[in-house]
């Protein structure tokens, strides 16, 4: 699914204030992983994602490693998400020592005061920012 029609759905669909999460599956690299392991990784990624913020909001893939999650129910509770989500990342982790790390950025926004784009690039910085603090620790 492309971002645009990623956004243009959950446009029509979020209401006042909402959250959006983007997430990035780290170490998945499309050259090095056989077809299968890589599709099995993003499966495993995506029902951790289903099962922590299903209830909350809509998850959507935007291609390759990358994850968008538009909460708009229990966006007051977003520390314990995403620390759910890493819990249950960690957990499954455990018996599947080959799935990724995720980093996440989120922003929450007022539909009434802002575009779902800006929101997406505040999350999407965000996002990155994490994952590029993740990678200069495991260098030093």
């Amino acid at each position: 699914m492309n971002s645009y029609y990623t956004y243009y759905t959950a446009s029509i669909w979020f209401t006042v204030f909402a959250m959006v999460i983007m997430l990035v599956a780290v170490g998945i690299n499309p050259a090095m992983d056989e077809s299968h392991r890589r599709v099995t990784r993003l499966l495993m990624v995506a029902q951790c994602l289903r099962d922590v913020y299903g209830m909350s909001g809509r998850i959507y893939r935007l291609g390759g490693d990358e994850f968008c999650v538009i909460l708009t129910r229990n966006v007051d509770r977003i520390d314990q998400l995403n620390a759910a989500f890493a819990c249950r990342l960690q957990n499954n982790r455990a018996q599947l020592p080959w799935l990724p790390d995720v980093s996440t950025g989120y922003a929450v926004f007022d539909t009434s005061k802002e575009e779902l784009g800006s929101a997406v690039e505040r999350a999407d910085a965000e996002m990155y920012r994490v994952k590029n603090e993740k990678k200069a620790a495991a260098r030093s």
